[in-house]
């Protein structure tokens, strides 16, 4: 019976030397009882913290196209940050209900975007090939309003309707040359077709007032090339009266 014991006794000291060694070989001796732990390169396929209630509050992983770190708060609280298709993306959440968020990414290879989230429509900030714009949405996302700017054009503030048609277009006036000499303000109907343009070219301002027979112009008042004030009508054939 004691050659029995003494054989357990014996087999338990092997494998607690084996199991000293393996756990000095990765911490350095008193490691254990140190509040100032410094641990070297650790190789995984991810972490997770917890806290007490064992709920995730961290996680580091590894996605489609590269890292991800995510980061969770009270309620529906998110922060991550992570390689999205184009470069670099954040995302934030808020804790509350009504889906309030914030998403910071590259959209392709020409520039990023920024869109802020609310439980009343979205704002998004970006630029691609073409220039930079802000685009305000309604909660159907819809666009309500906007502001480009464009290497060709110039920037353009656009107000549009219920089924964003452009209602109201605030641009330089490009109508009848290259470069622009002022500006000009459209205000259209349904359909685009009637409307009000207030506008300037080389030779002054003019009012146009356009009907709903394809658009055509019915009334002008300007400045002609003579700098003399005129007064212009038009048939709805388009001819002109006057």
């Amino acid at each position: 019976m004691r050659r029995k014991e003494s054989l357990y006794a014996i087999i338990g000291g092997i494998v607690g030397a084996v199991l000293t060694i393996a756990v000095c070989s990765v911490l350095p001796i008193g490691a254990q009882s140190q509040s100032d732990r410094v641990f070297g390169e650790i190789t995984c396929t991810g972490l997770k913290v917890v806290d007490a209630e064992r709920k995730t509050t961290v996680l580091l992983q590894s996605g489609a196209f590269g890292g991800i770190v995510l980061v969770y708060g009270e309620g529906n609280a998110v922060a991550e940050m992570a390689i999205a298709p184009h470069g670099g993306r954040v995302f934030l959440r808020s804790s509350g209900n009504n889906a309030g968020s914030v998403n910071m990414e590259f959209d392709d290879e020409h520039g990023g975007e920024i869109r802020v989230y609310g439980e009343e429509g979205s704002v998004k900030l970006g630029t691609n090939k073409h220039g930079a714009g802000v685009y305000v949405t309604d909660q159907n996302g819809r666009t309500r309003a906007s502001i480009t700017s464009s290497e060709l054009v110039g920037g353009v503030l656009g107000v549009a309707g219920e089924n964003e048609e452009p209602l109201v277009v605030i641009s330089p006036n490009l109508m009848n040359q290259n470069t622009p000499v002022g500006g000009m303000v459209n205000v259209f109907g349904s359909g685009m077709a009637d409307g009000v343009r207030l506008s300037v070219n080389k030779d002054g301002g003019i009012v146009s007032v356009f009907g709903k027979e394809d658009g055509k112009s019915l009334a002008a008042m300007g400045v002609n090339e003579y700098g003399s004030g005129a007064v212009s009508t038009w048939d709805k054939n388009g001819y002109r009266l006057k």
